[in-house]
C-alpha cells in the first residue's frame, strides 16, 4: 500500500480559503435580511470607515434620492430614509444570488445579483433587477465591506461587471 504525504501547508491555505468564502457568502446573505429587517446598526457594523457605495441611480427610488459615490456616513442616512421605510411597512424583500467569491489574501472580490420586490395591490411585485459588486478587506480578522458597486440589470456596466468576475479567478 503506497503511502500518501499530505503538505500540511498547502492543506491549511486551502482550508483558510474556504473559510473565507463562508465568512463573506454569510457576511453577504445578511444584507437582505438587515435591510429589510431594519437592523441598520448591525448591517453598518460590515463596513469599514472608508467603505463607498457607488450607485448611478435607484430605479425605483425606493430608498431616497440616494446616488452617485457616497460612504458610511450617507449610507447610514439611506438606511433610515422615509421612502425606504415605507418600503418596509409595505411589505419590501430583498432577495440575491449566493454570490462568486474571488479571495486574494487579506481582500476579496463578489458579484451577485439582487431583486427587489414590494407587496402591491395583487401581490408582490418585482421592482428591478441589480448586479452588486463588493470588494472586501480583512480587518481585525473579520472580513468588512469596503465598497459596493450597483447597476440596475440594463446599464453597460451590469454586464461588464459580470464578464470581470470570471476574469479574476
Amino acid at each position: 500500500m503506497a503511502e500518501t504525504t499530505v503538505d500540511m501547508a498547502a492543506l491549511l491555505k486551502r482550508i483558510q480559503k474556504l473559510e473565507d468564502i463562508q465568512e463573506i457568502t454569510q457576511l453577504l446573505a445578511t444584507h437582505p435580511l438587515a435591510v429589510d429587517g431594519a437592523m441598520n446598526e448591525e448591517w453598518l457594523t460590515n463596513w469599514t470607515e472608508d467603505s463607498l457605495v457607488d450607485r448611478p441611480g435607484d430605479p425605483a427610488r425606493h430608498s431616497g434620492a440616494f446616488e452617485g459615490i457616497y460612504g458610511k456616513d450617507v449610507l447610514a442616512q439611506e438606511l433610515v430614509s422615509p421612502e425606504l421605510e415605507a418600503h418596509r411597512k409595505n411589505g419590501l424583500c430583498h432577495f440575491t444570488t449566493a454570490p462568486r467569491v474571488i479571495v486574494t489574501g487579506d481582500t476579496a472580490a463578489a458579484t451577485n445579483y439582487l431583486q427587489l420586490y414590494n407587496l402591491g395591490a395583487t401581490g408582490y411585485q418585482m421592482m428591478f433587477v441589480i448586479v452588486s459588486h463588493w470588494d472586501l478587506r480583512r480587518e481585525k480578522g473579520r472580513w468588512m465591506i469596503t465598497k459596493r458597486t450597483i447597476r440596475a440589470v440594463g446599464f453597460p456596466e451590469a454586464q461588464d461587471m459580470v464578464r470581470k468576475t470570471f476574469l479574476k479567478a
